[in-house]
């Protein structure tokens, strides 16, 4: 059993993201450029890099793998009023501070 926890932690470890964690936050706007597949989801808190920090959070729909899962779930969240919890990159999308992944609170 012990191998097993120590083998699932190294497995976690491996797969886990640096960055920040933005805490809970409410959703104000949410939209996608119609230019470029870039999409955002403004919240209540200022959260990012020194170099991007700002309380729009952006990401491309399109480039990343889960991008338009994440636009679809987080439309969701915003319609419902459900608070959000990002994983914040320690890097930059332009001038915006974007994520590795989130999670939506049921409370």
């Amino acid at each position: 059993m012990k191998k097993i926890l120590v083998l699932i932690a190294l497995v976690a470890t491996n797969f886990s993201f640096a960055g920040q964690d933005s805490g809970s936050v409410s959703i104000s706007k949410i939209g996608c450029h119609l230019e470029d597949s870039t999409c955002y989801v403004h919240i209540d808190k200022v959260v990012g890099p020194v170099d991007c920090s700002s309380s729009s959070v952006r990401w491309d729909k399109d480039a990343s793998k889960g991008g338009n899962a994440a636009l679809t779930l987080l439309t969701a969240a915003y319609f419902a009023g459900k608070k959000v919890q990002f994983n914040i990159s320690d890097s930059c999308y332009g001038k915006y501070p974007t994520f590795h992944y989130f999670n939506v609170n049921n409370g």
